[in-house]
């Protein structure tokens, strides 16, 4: 689990995507849009996202964000 906090953060850190997101043609950014996403949301997110099961409230919810989303105050859209 650590190495995927690690991975996610890096990542979103150093490329501002991860590997999956690239391929996808997606990005990460702030709810608001205007505020760039910051190191302590892109932490929040990685920490977050491994938490098993966690993201099942993609389903419930009609923006399709993770809980990770909610917390870190940030949505993933198309690039």
């Amino acid at each position: 689990m650590t190495v995927w906090v690690i991975y996610f953060f890096l990542m979103e850190v150093l490329f501002k995507t991860t590997l999956g997101k690239r391929m996808m043609s997606i990005k990460t950014v702030s709810d608001n849009k205007e505020e760039p996403v910051t190191i302590v949301r892109y932490f929040l997110r990685s920490l977050v996202k491994c938490i098993p099961m966690i993201n099942i409230i993609l389903l419930f919810n009609k923006n399709h964000k993770g809980l990770h989303d909610y917390i870190a105050s940030t949505v993933v859209i198309e690039r």
